[in-house]
């Protein structure tokens, strides 16, 4: 007998018309799939950055009055051109690094000299201050430390209130981060150039830029180094002269401020103390 026949399966009746994939339909679920993804740390850091965003927005709008330190800086950016502010002593026997002086200055010719334009510099460093905390912390913190950072940021009395206050303090926040994460690149050149423009934004960063060149000269133990990290001693020198030597006959700074570093190597240890004490 022969073999029976094999004869091909009846196609499958459907009770529809046929469905073809939508792959626009994948796209648009794309950004919502990527949230999903994300870690609790991820979100709750984004939150909490958020949150200082606009708890400093909203010490900004509210324009308080100027207090004393303020006022005696804020006269010279109403008073003084932009050319005068970089080139003449400031009111008052204030100081501040000139960048800081003519970003401030710019504010108050497009806003017109009020609170709020007087504090646009400050707001805006205070801003980006924790954005680049954020993305620091995520560099040398685990996963699960990063928010901790971010949330001691965001909500710090201290930052959010000199976010919103007519000094560089905010400013010198922002720069410091700004050397940080560019030192964490390790690229002697960048860290040079980045330098020199950042000692003409924050008086601060100096120390700082010292204490990294020193590290990467010494890792490296090459002339080279040293050379392409020259540009930002050679701005420093620049500033010495133009800005920094004429404060030093100003004996109101100086002994405000003489608290705040040692008075002689033997002071060192005493100095260690009253500076953790404070």
């Amino acid at each position: 007998m022969s073999s029976p026949r094999l004869l091909p399966a009846a196609p499958r009746r459907t009770s529809g018309p046929l469905r073809r994939a939508d792959p626009a339909r994948h796209v648009r679920h794309e950004p919502l799939r990527r949230l999903l993804a994300l870690e609790w740390p991820t979100l709750l850091s984004a939150g909490l950055v958020l949150l200082g965003l606009q708890v400093r927005l909203l010490q900004w709008a509210g324009g308080r009055s100027l207090w004393l330190d303020e006022a005696l800086l804020a006269r010279s950016l109403v008073e003084r051109s932009s050319a005068e502010l970089a080139t003449e002593p400031l009111l008052h026997k204030q100081a501040a690094p000139v960048l800081w002086l003519l970003a401030s200055r710019f504010w108050v010719e497009q806003l017109g000299p009020t609170e709020r334009a007087l504090r646009v510099v400050p707001l805006l460093s205070g801003c980006l201050a924790l954005l680049l905390l954020w993305r620091l912390a995520t560099r040398l913190l685990s996963r699960w430390l990063v928010p901790v950072a971010v949330g001691l940021a965001a909500l710090h009395p201290g930052l959010v209130y000199y976010s919103t206050e007519v000094k560089p303090y905010a400013t010198d926040v922002a720069a410091v981060l700004v050397v940080l994460l560019v030192a964490q690149t390790q690229r002697p050149l960048l860290l040079g150039l980045t330098g020199a423009v950042a000692v003409w934004v924050s008086f601060p960063t100096v120390f700082l830029l010292a204490g990294t060149s020193l590290v990467l000269v010494l890792r490296s133990r090459q002339l080279r180094t040293a050379l392409l990290l020259a540009p930002w001693v050679v701005s420093l020198a620049v500033a010495y002269l133009l800005v920094l030597r004429p404060l030093r006959n100003v004996d109101v700074l100086a002994q405000f401020w003489g608290y705040s570093f040692p008075r002689s190597p033997g002071d060192l240890p005493a100095w260690s103390v009253r500076r953790a004490v404070d």
